[in-house]
């Protein structure tokens, strides 16, 4: 495993989720049931604090599309990027949003999207899937694999390469990225690469009543019970804890981000050594001074400036071309 740890200083804003808020420890001694109805009522109030602050970093134009796959409950809206040039072939991207599997949007990850699209010259689209506890697991995992499949076939209407594919996706959306590469890797969609940012690999059921690296202390159990419709053995699946896999050998090449002041660092590194183990060229970095979510301050976080240098180098290289 290629691993380097990146200088970088402090981004000028920081996403919120960069340093969630502490729960009134008094709160563990209400019952379960109370605590799930009184952040159930926080909800929207949690999910507006989500994303940071961003700007457009683009060096040239790139449209936006969105678009609306048939099928399922409810259709499913996918935001399509790509440089304005027209050129066929280009390498595709499926970006999976962060947001605990509760929150995260579209727009909060507007801005990176466009710049990998910019800075990789690639197709890149971005998937509005369902959100717990309306729909809990495994709803927006499976609208991640309709999407990829979807991309698939259908990335030439853009001008895109749907034979080269990259999944990626930050925190709970890189959780949704593993598992993807995880269910493909024998006879689903070929997948070129894997690109993880801080994900959460691991949500075991023995983690639930409390685990001193997960920040957000009592706010992450009650994440799990809404993703997880409180059933803590779900999490003992490899389809909810990618980490809990047999084997991780055929799987795509992985470039792996990590942040210095985040809990979930440990769990995804070891991943990343997983993978490494098993035969996988990875490359694993970890960002100095900064914490979770930092691609919500693209334009402002270094860290993400860096890494879009690296994406791109590192899907040129599974595309055998340059970088832009």
């Amino acid at each position: 495993m290629e691993y380097r740890e990146i200088e970088t200083e402090a981004a000028a804003f920081e996403s919120p989720l960069a340093n969630p808020p502490k729960m009134n420890p008094l709160a563990r001694l209400a019952p379960r049931s109370v605590m799930l109805r009184k952040a159930q009522e926080q909800l929207p109030t949690i999910r507006k604090m989500m994303g940071g602050q961003s700007r457009d970093i683009t060096r040239r134009p790139v449209v936006m599309e969105d678009t609306l796959l048939p099928g399922g409950e409810e259709p499913l809206r996918v935001r399509v990027y790509v440089p304005k040039e027209p050129k066929s072939g280009r390498p595709c991207v499926l970006f999976l949003h962060g947001g605990g599997w509760i929150g995260g949007s579209l727009p909060a990850v507007e801005e990176f999207c466009k710049a990998v699209a910019d800075r990789a010259d690639a197709l890149v689209a971005s998937v509005d899937y369902r959100l717990a506890p309306e729909h809990p697991f495994p709803a927006g995992l499976d609208d991640s694999q309709a999407a990829l499949a979807w991309l698939s076939e259908n990335a030439g209407n853009w001008g895109g390469n749907g034979a080269d594919i990259t999944v990626m996706g930050d925190s709970a959306g890189g959780n949704y990225a593993a598992v993807l590469c995880l269910q493909n890797r024998e006879g689903g969609v070929p997948i070129a690469g894997q690109v993880l940012l801080y994900p959460a690999v691991r949500l075991s059921a023995e983690d639930v009543p409390g685990d001193a690296k997960v920040e957000g202390e009592l706010m992450m159990h009650l994440i799990i019970d809404w993703y997880l419709d409180s059933d803590p053995d779900a999490a003992n699946s490899w389809r909810v804890s990618p980490t809990l896999a047999e084997s991780f050998a055929g799987l795509p090449p992985l470039l792996m981000a990590l942040a210095e002041h985040d809990g979930l660092t440990p769990d995804a590194k070891a991943y990343a050594q997983k993978l490494s183990d098993a035969g996988v060229p990875v490359t694993c970095l970890l960002y100095k001074n900064t914490g979770h979510a930092f691609i919500d301050n693209t334009g402002y976080a270094p860290q993400a400036e860096h890494l879009l240098g690296e994406v791109a180098t590192f899907m040129a290289r599974q595309d055998n071309t340059s970088p832009i």
